[in-house]
């Protein structure tokens, strides 16, 4: 436990700021509920059946040398879901770093959908087990992030 004082002006002013980033979380959470809807409009649940989902190409194991960026994919035939991304099994939370993609299209009268993960400028923070939620059904892997080594060739 630390313990720190200060004074009243830069209390109010953390108070304040704690009060704004409040506010911003409801609104987020407005817009969340908002975009579900919109979904749901256009026939995409999280919610939804997905027995015809079948993972064409599941996530594979990936190493990945720090600092670079790295993709994991997965390719999935059915219905477009929303797509759920967790690392260690905690949902991931997307930002500049890490962002989602999912590309969608029509093969043969197939439904083909090719869910993507992108992290930029790895760390060895980023290692860990990945997962790809669609519904009920799920595919995994394992990312390594390596360290960058120097190798120095001296001629004589």
């Amino acid at each position: 436990l630390r313990i720190c004082s200060m004074d009243e002006d830069t209390e109010r002013k953390y108070l304040e700021e704690i009060e704004e980033w409040r506010c911003r979380s409801l609104e987020y959470e407005k817009h969340i509920s908002q975009l579900k809807e919109h979904l749901l409009g256009m026939g995409i649940s999280d919610q939804q059946e997905n027995e015809n989902a079948v993972f064409i190409k599941a996530l594979k194991e990936t190493t990945c040398i720090e600092g670079n960026t790295v993709t994991l994919q997965c390719i999935v035939s059915g219905s477009k879901y929303i797509a759920e991304w967790l690392k260690n099994d905690e949902e991931i939370l997307y930002g500049r770093k890490v962002r989602q993609e999912c590309l969608s299209d029509i093969i043969d009268d197939i439904h083909v959908q090719v869910y993507k993960l992108v992290i930029s400028e790895s760390t060895d923070e980023d290692s860990g087990t990945y997962t790809l939620k669609l519904g009920s059904k799920t595919s995994s892997c394992v990312l390594s992030i390596t360290g960058v080594y120097m190798y120095h060739v001296f001629i004589l």
